[in-house]
């Protein structure tokens, strides 16, 4: 069996600080939400274009498939396994501040459900405390 923290350290560091925001979004998340998030953090690849352009279908079909994410119907969340480790960077970083900020300026998948059946609102609680 594959330890997903040790195959968590060959990701790129650009594919890591994605992992790294899912792990700090406490709902399931989709691509647009979470592109949304790397947008208003605006941070760049290696290559300086913008993180948010990193987050297409075969990169994110790749993580499924390796397990660093998990599906949650249309959204996907970050493996439990890595969630604490992942997270704990953030703070490390001095970025987990900046991440929830992030999420909670886009949209929510919660939201956007919602819309869709006419549910009441609910405060939503996006970001790990």
């Amino acid at each position: 069996m594959v330890n997903l923290s040790e195959a968590a350290q060959t990701l790129s560091p650009d594919e890591r600080r994605i992992l790294q925001v899912v792990s700090v979004v406490y709902e399931p998340v989709n691509q647009t939400a979470l592109q949304a998030i790397l947008n208003n953090l605006a941070w760049h690849d290696m290559q300086d274009h913008p993180l948010a352009g990193l987050v297409a279908r075969p990169l994110r079909e790749r993580l499924l498939d390796q397990g660093f994410l998990i599906k949650k119907g249309q959204a996907f969340i970050c493996a439990p396994e890595l969630v604490e480790s992942l997270t704990r960077e953030t703070v490390r970083l001095g970025v987990f501040n900046r991440i929830a900020a992030a999420a909670e300026l886009a949209p929510s998948l919660g939201e956007h459900e919602r819309a869709q059946t006419n549910a009441p609102s609910a405060q939503r609680t996006l970001c790990r405390q």
